[in-house]
């Protein structure tokens, strides 16, 4: 749901601002949704399952996004934006300190976990090229 509320209130901030963030979010959200099949299906073995929990998942942030439009749309300011965007950068740094560095370094894999890291910053240095 925070990441539906950034690409809905950035996007009526700004078209650029609302491609920016929906490209991160799609990118982010590729990872995330294999990473939620495999741990459904090695949970359950079964196919249906690991198909429908990161689908079910994925329509959280579209109904993040038509809230924000609903709730924001009137009173959208560049404070507004700006906090929003700071809130869920917050919760997505939490996220990856908390879970994402110490589950990479409990596999003692450097090497990938490296390269993981290289290739995130990179993929977010050239949309912000492009974009610009």
């Amino acid at each position: 749901i925070p990441e539906g509320f950034a690409v809905a209130v950035s996007a009526i901030s700004g078209r650029k601002l609302g491609i920016t963030i929906c490209i991160a979010v799609a990118l982010h959200n590729i990872p995330e949704g294999i990473t939620l099949a495999v741990a459904t299906y090695d949970a359950t073995h079964s196919r249906v399952k690991a198909f429908l929990a990161p689908a079910a998942a994925g329509l959280a942030e579209p109904l993040g996004a038509v809230a924000a439009l609903f709730i924001f749309r009137e009173q959208v300011t560049q404070q507004l934006i700006d906090d929003l965007l700071v809130a869920v950068a917050g919760v997505m740094c939490c996220i990856a300190l908390a879970e994402l560095i110490p589950e990479a370094v409990s596999t003692k894999r450097w090497g990938w976990a490296s390269a993981g890291l290289l290739l995130g910053l990179l993929v977010m240095y050239v949309t912000h090229l492009v974009l610009d």
